[in-house]
């Protein structure tokens, strides 16, 4: 079971949506070639059944009728690929069968999928001892792959096949949906124009979009730039130098480029799916150019490309719905039946499919819940690049980009009036400034960031990155340049514990960062920052970090001073506490900095 993979859409649910089997296999340029395969099929149905499903399908029966029924296409653009698993399940070992259709690929593998050019995931499940949730679980763990590999898709299909009922799925940005779950035994017209229509469908239907194009010298987009007459083609790095984990969301990936000319990257491309409502970056980005602001990334260009709005027209959504804790798996209500007649009896098993398994969710307003709201895939362009902070090569590098990332946070607040809201490990880079000249780390990311004349986009809205949320945010106080001043510390504690790596040591202290309501992220934190606790997380510093010891407890006495014997977690607005604040920690840098640079 993929626990990530279900929490990631867990209250971003829809199920029997619809208008979906319409919207996505009817009326298509393939469907006259859909209906000649069907009549070559000829399912044959006695008794209002299919009798050539088998009445109690297996793994080799479903697989025989799946690839029969794709002999008949001569005009595929891809092939299917079928891997069984037999793995650990609540009644001993549940066997399963992933198919993906992919558009390219070795055609002699039989193990491994092109993630890069998987359109469509699919399960079926053993009819004698399935689970509903695990399959799901399945299938969104193999969404999230096709996802990470291609960031730039728009959507994807799937379906889920248990015994002889079938759920055809669709994920996106703003969530996942279902259509009404149908028997195959009485449908089978149906189900072949699914399983063709995923083989015959065009780019635009499998949710690719073609925003890169190539040319002899490589991968490109074209955007123009806020000053320029004409489009711009930026050549990308092979490499995103971000990349999405998850299905829901924003989903931000980055990469660098460059103009043809060229021979450094000159610029950053981040695509990500803002939600529609929110304040774009760009306008943010306009500001700080006009006021001119250093220390923070600046704006060439931005495009909008899609949106879940347009995605999703004309379909019918009901009330979001999620899993109830503790019980997604429901052994005892998921065994097959077998009735006096032999045949399998799905009645109260799969029924209604996601909608069986699911409750809705606290808000039943399409209009009120955030899953569903429309989100903006959006291109935006700044420049200098920059390297994630993990890429940094050598201490003394990685301490520069935070003490000049720390600067660029003071002029962003201090002259452009605008607060952060997310410092994080992902909007912190290192630059690298021509001739040595120019900030050596920088802000990037004002999605978050807030304008102090206008104030919250909405009230009482929690921004931030759970691991690098300031304790008083985490305890519900009103967002300051205190808490961005804090969430630097946490973000230096990180890093100094991955050593390099993307994920932290499984048994780290700084993972319960993540884990619990607010309120208990914010205990966590308070018992962590604690003089006596401190020293158990610097215990975990990779060697190279060893060193910076001193520097991180500098740092929190300057950020938790202690009053009244408790730790003053407070914010003093006044012009003096600012700027005390600020230089305290900047100077905490310098002293790091000079004292590295003379052991070298």
């Amino acid at each position: 079971m993929d626990e990530a993979a279900i929490a990631d859409v867990n209250g971003y649910i829809h199920g029997s949506v619809v208008g979906y089997y319409q919207k996505y296999f009817q009326r298509k340029s393939w469907s006259d070639a859909a209906e000649q395969i069907i009549h070559k099929v000829n399912p044959r149905l006695v008794n209002d059944f299919w009798i050539d499903y088998p009445e109690l399908p297996s793994r080799s029966n479903f697989l025989e009728i799946f690839w029969k029924i794709q002999s008949f296409l001569s005009q595929g653009r891809g092939r299917w690929y079928a891997d069984p698993d037999l793995a650990p399940g609540l009644f001993g070992r549940v066997i399963t069968t992933h198919l993906v259709y992919a558009l390219a690929g070795d055609a002699n593998s039989k193990d491994k999928y092109p993630w890069d050019d998987v359109q469509v995931v699919g399960e079926f499940f053993d009819n004698v001892s399935s689970i509903y949730v695990e399959g799901l679980s399945n299938l969104l763990h193999h969404a999230r792959e096709t996802f990470t590999r291609q960031p730039m898709r728009l959507f994807l299909h799937g379906f889920n096949v248990l015994g002889c009922l079938m759920e055809l799925w669709m994920f996106d940005r703003s969530g996942v949906y279902s259509c009404e779950v149908f028997d195959i035994r009485k449908e089978p017209e149906r189900f072949i124009t699914v399983i063709i229509g995923y083989s015959l469908m065009g780019d635009a239907e499998l949710g690719l979009m073609q925003l890169v194009k190539a040319d002899e010298i490589g991968k490109y987009i074209s955007l123009k730039g806020d000053h320029e007459a004409t489009e711009a083609s930026l050549y990308l790095e092979e490499q995103p130098i971000v990349v999405p984990e998850g299905i829901v969301g924003e989903c931000t990936t980055c990469y660098r480029a460059r103009r043809v000319d060229s021979n450094r990257w000159d610029f950053i491309v981040k695509l990500k799916w803002r939600l529609a409502e929110s304040r774009p970056e760009e306008k943010l980005l306009r500001v700080l150019r006009e006021r001119n602001i250093s220390g923070v990334v600046q704006f060439f260009g931005q495009q909008d490309l899609a949106s879940t709005k347009n995605l999703r027209q004309s379909l019918q959504f009901g009330a979001c719905r999620e899993f109830v804790s503790g019980t997604i798996q429901m052994p005892n209500a998921e065994r097959w039946e077998v009735s006096e007649q032999g045949r399998s009896d799905t009645t109260g098993f799969m029924k209604r499919g996601i909608i069986d398994r699911t409750i809705e969710t606290e808000s039943n307003s399409n209009q009120d819940h955030e899953s569903i709201k429309n989100r903006t895939f959006s291109c935006v362009v700044v420049f200098p690049p920059g390297r994630p902070l993990l890429m940094y090569k050598t201490v003394v590098e990685l301490l520069e980009g935070f003490r000049d990332a720390m600067k660029g946070h003071r002029s962003l607040y201090q002259d452009a009036k605008i607060l952060h809201q997310d410092v994080s490990i992902q909007n912190i880079i290192i630059t690298e400034p021509e001739n040595g000249s120019g900030p050596k780390g920088m802000m990037i990311d004002l999605d978050s960031a807030m304008e102090l004349a206008v104030g919250p986009n909405r009230t009482g809205e929690l921004l931030g990155t759970k691991p690098f949320m300031a304790i008083g945010l985490l305890k519900g106080k009103m967002h300051t340049y205190r808490h961005d001043l804090e969430s630097f510390l946490y973000v230096f504690l990180w890093v100094a514990v991955c050593n390099r790596s993307p994920e932290l040591p499984e048994t780290s202290r700084l993972r319960q960062w993540s884990l619990g309501s607010w309120w208990q992220l914010a205990q966590k934190k308070t018992r962590d920052m604690r003089k006596e606790h401190f020293a158990r997380i610097t215990a975990e510093f990779a060697a190279e970090f060893h060193g910076l010891k001193g520097l991180v407890e500098n740092l929190r006495e300057v950020l938790f001073p202690v009053r009244n014997g408790m730790l003053w977690i407070e914010t003093d607005e006044t012009a003096e506490a600012i700027d005390r604040l600020y230089d305290g920690m900047i100077d905490a840098f310098d002293t790091a900095i000079a004292s590295h640079r003379h052991m070298l």
